[in-house]
C-alpha cells in the first residue's frame, strides 16, 4: 500500500488534476500533460462506519448487493479495499458498485481504486472526502467566492494563512470518490 494512494485527492494540487464535467473523470494532469490514473476494474474501496474485519466487510457487500470475494483492511479510519468476484470493465461499472454499496448504513465512503502511479508504482490510489488546493497570491481574497461559484459541495474544513496564505483544505459532502475527483477537476481548471 502507498500511504499518498489514501489520500490522493487532497495531495495532488488542484491545478495539476483533471478536467472538469467529466461525468466519472479517470485521469489528472502532471504539468499540461494529462496522465490516466488506471482504473483498478478488480477492487473498490469502502469506508465503513465502525471497524469491521475482513469477513464482515464482505459480507456487508454482499448483502448490499456487491459481489465481494474478499477484504485487506486498509487499518486506517475503517477503510477496506474489496476484491470483486469478476472486475468492471469501466468508470461508470465501478460507479455502480459504488453507489449500490452507499445505499447500505454500513457505508459511510465509497471510492475507485486506481493503480499506483509516481512514487506509489507498487501500490494503489483511492480518493477520500478531502482535497487540498491553493490560490494563487492575486486571488486569495476571493477565495470564498470562487470556492463557492466553482465547487459549492466543497465545505472549508481549514484554511491557511501565513507563508501558506491562499492554502486549503476542502471536504466533500459527497460520499462518492467519483464526485470528489469530479470537483477536484472543476478546480483544477480553473485558472485562479
Amino acid at each position: 500500500m502507498c500511504a499518498v494512494g489514501v489520500i490522493v485527492s487532497a495531495l495532488i494540487p488542484a491545478h495539476l488534476m483533471a478536467a472538469p464535467n467529466d461525468p466519472l473523470p479517470t485521469y489528472r494532469f502532471l504539468g499540461k500533460e494529462r496522465t490516466d490514473l488506471g482504473l483498478d476494474g478488480g477492487r473498490v474501496a469502502v469506508r465503513f462506519r465502525t471497524d469491521l474485519v475482513a469477513a464482515e466487510a464482505v459480507s456487508v457487500a454482499i448483502e448490499a448487493g456487491v459481489p465481494a470475494v474478499r477484504s485487506q483492511p486498509l487499518g486506517i479510519n475503517q477503510w477496506h479495499i474489496l476484491s470483486l468476484e469478476t472486475p468492471v470493465l469501466d468508470a461508470q461499472g465501478a460507479n455502480l458498485h459504488l453507489e449500490t454499496l452507499l445505499a447500505s448504513s454500513e457505508v459511510v465512503f465509497a471510492s475507485p481504486v486506481f493503480h499506483g502511479f509516481g512514487l506509489c508504482l507498487d501500490g494503489f490510489v483511492i480518493i477520500t472526502s478531502d482535497v487540498l488546493m491553493q490560490f494563487k497570491p492575486e486571488h486569495v481574497t476571493d477565495a470564498d467566492a470562487i470556492l463557492a461559484e466553482l465547487v459549492p459541495q466543497l465545505e472549508i474544513v481549514i484554511r491557511r494563512g501565513g507563508d501558506r496564505a491562499g492554502s486549503f483544505q476542502l471536504r466533500s459532502s459527497s460520499p462518492n470518490g467519483f464526485d470528489v475527483l469530479a470537483s477536484a477537476n472543476c478546480l483544477a481548471q480553473d485558472t485562479r
